[in-house]
């Protein structure tokens, strides 16, 4: 699988994160890493993980 550079803006990072914020309420955790795990590799789901727990 080939490496996609995405250039997000801040903008676009605080609208991910307050999507990320409003999944994991209504799925949980543990439902937000079963959905990423289906499309994304671990190093991702990772990254999120440690996101979502800075969070709390």
């Amino acid at each position: 699988m080939e490496n996609i550079a995405i250039k997000a803006t801040t903008e676009d990072a605080k609208a991910i994160e307050k999507g990320l914020s409003y999944m994991t309420e209504r799925i949980g955790p543990q439902g937000l890493l079963r959905l990423l795990s289906i499309y994304q590799s671990d190093v991702v789901k990772r990254n999120m993980v440690d996101m979502i727990v800075k969070k709390k």
